[in-house]
């Protein structure tokens, strides 16, 4: 792995803290990419099979095309799709050229295996995720 690659990935939240020994393995199961303006990342509904990591740019988050967030460098997609195997839940378009790490499904599970830490920080993102997908909650 060269320097500049360690690098990106020290740049990536979800890998801080990491040392180089977990740093290298993790490059390894990576994929680094450019993306142009106007790619779509993610689309609601479809089938999903790649984790996403942002590592410069940023992108349009919509759901049932009504835009509902802006995400950029250090954010992550296609977690939930992953995890549990179900369609997409929402669509990811870049706005700008960016720079982004995918992994495969099975990648991603080594990720994971790799660095349990990894998972501790996707957590919280997780849980902001589906209480959003499951509307306003009626307990008071």
């Amino acid at each position: 792995m060269s320097d500049a690659y360690e690098a990106m990935l020290k740049k990536v939240p979800l890998f801080s803290g990491l040392g180089s020994k977990e740093l290298r393995h993790i490059g390894g199961l990576l994929t680094p990419l450019d993306v142009k303006v106007g790619t779509t990342l993610t689309r609601e509904g479809h089938a999903g099979h790649e984790f996403v990591i942002i590592v410069e740019g940023s992108a349009s988050v919509s759901r049932d095309g009504v835009e509902i967030a802006t995400v950029g460098a250090g954010d992550f997609q296609g977690e939930i799709s992953i995890l549990d195997g179900g369609p997409r839940t929402a669509t990811v378009v870049a706005t700008t050229p960016m720079k982004v790490l995918v992994a495969s499904h099975q990648e991603f599970l080594s990720l994971l295996d790799e660095s349990p830490d990894i998972a501790r920080k996707m957590l919280p993102a997780l849980a902001h995720r589906v209480r959003s997908l499951s509307g306003p909650s009626h307990v008071h």
